[in-house]
This record gives structure tokens, sequence and C-alpha cells, in this order.
């Protein structure tokens, strides 16, 4: 059975059957509408004012505006922008810098991700430095940072660890030649008065910057995996 379609040169409406159109031969009347498609007309380019061919399927079609896609491009991005633009939605809104105070104007999709609370990155850094220090930061400890090393934690023992391990990042593998400056040694259990206490039990291992500096949030978690790499490759190993 066979279908109506319109023919798109001469807009003449026909019947054709179904497996013609699943090839793809069902957009013209006939043989001569199709050659007369594939015909040409002079045009003039709507962005630079030269002088082009189009088919006439493509006029039809709405097309035959500009010679090339970097006319078209160029016309689109003079014409479709700001308000005049289908993705228009309502340009950067006002907000006030919860810092310095000053107005600003942000796009709402960064309000949405949690934006437009600070002008600059310069006072989003100033009010995390006010309000995310001592006890109000995350990985605050109880200040156990101030508290002072044993006195065995010298520099000839970190020369020690550094050599035991050849001088490579524990974690990453990462060698001391590459890091620039000594590998740090890390205390596993976290606790720096161990090595001066009997009743604890010590194992260090030496970091890069990087990932000593990753250790020291989630702590437990970050023990827990360095004892069992110990356990893996050196029986524990303690000192």
């Amino acid at each position: 059975m066979k279908i109506k379609r319109v023919c798109k040169l001469c807009e003449k409406e026909f019947l054709i059957y179904p497996s013609r159109i699943k090839r793809g031969r069902s957009k013209f009347c006939s043989i001569d509408c199709f050659k007369d498609s594939r015909a040409k007309e002079k045009r003039i380019c709507q962005q630079c004012g030269k002088e082009f061919k189009a088919f006439l399927s493509r006029i039809n079609a709405g097309g035959g505006k500009f010679c090339s896609y970097k006319c078209m491009g160029m016309w689109r991005s003079e014409n479709f922008k700001g308000e005049n633009s289908s993705h228009w939605k309502g340009g950067k809104t006002k907000r006030i810098c919860k810092q310095c105070g000053k107005e600003f104007e942000i796009k709402p999709s960064d309000i949405k991700q949690g934006g437009g609370n600070f002008c600059s990155n310069k006072c989003h850094g100033k009010r995390q430095s006010e309000n995310r220090r001592g006890e109000n930061h995350p990985s605050w400890q109880g200040g156990i940072s101030f508290l002072p090393y044993c006195s065995k934690f010298n520099n000839e023992f970190k020369e020690y660890i550094r050599d035991k391990f050849g001088r490579i990042c524990f974690l990453c593998s990462k060698p001391e030649s590459e890091e620039g400056r000594r590998l740090s040694v890390h205390h596993v259990n976290y606790d720096k008065s161990c090595m001066c206490n009997d009743n604890l039990t010590c194992q260090f291992v030496p970091l890069c910057r990087s990932c000593n500096s990753k250790v020291n949030t989630n702590r437990e978690e970050n023990e827990q995996k360095i004892k069992a790499k110990m356990q893996n490759k050196l029986n524990g190993w303690y000192v």
C-alpha cells in the first residue's frame, strides 16, 4: 500500500511504496524534480555579501543564505547572543560578597552549584582562613600539631628511615631525586611522642610532599592503609 508524501521541490503530493521510503527515495515526486533540485541558483551571502550558488532544494528548505559555514557561524555569533540567543536565561544575577560587601554579578548556573557568595577567590580565601581554623576546621585533631616531637626523632633517625626505604615515597614510589627536597618521615600512628614512650610501638615511612599532605586527612583510614601495606611488604617492621 502506497503512502502519501510531499515533493520537496514542487510541493506536489504523490504516492510512494514504503520500501522506497526506507531506501531514502521519497523526497521528490519525479526524476525531473530530483534533477531540478540538483540545479543551483545564484545567491548573495547575508554575512560577507559574496555571490555564490546554492542547490534549489536547500533554498526551498530555508537554506542558501550563506556562502560557507564560517559566514553562517559569524552571522549567528553576531545576531544570536545575549537576549537574542535561544539559550538566554535572563543573564547574570547581582549578589553581595559576604566578605567585602561589594556588589558583583554571577551566572544563575554558578549559584545553583553553590557559588555566588564571594566576588573573588581572594575574598573566598580570606573568609576560609578566618572561619575554618583551629576548632572550626574539619580536620581539627584537638591541637596535637602543637605537641613537641620526641627528642629521638632527629635528623639522624630520619635519614635512617629514608635510606631503609631506598629514598622513595612509600605510597606512590616517587624517588627523592624527583621531589627536589628530602622526603618527609611520617609517624604511622600519628603519635609524636611514641619513640619516647616504652609502652608504644612505632612505625615510620618516608613520604613525598603530596602523600604526606594526603595522609593528614582521614587519619584512621590512612593509618590502616599504611599498616596493611607495611605488613604485606615488610612483615610489619617496627622500630
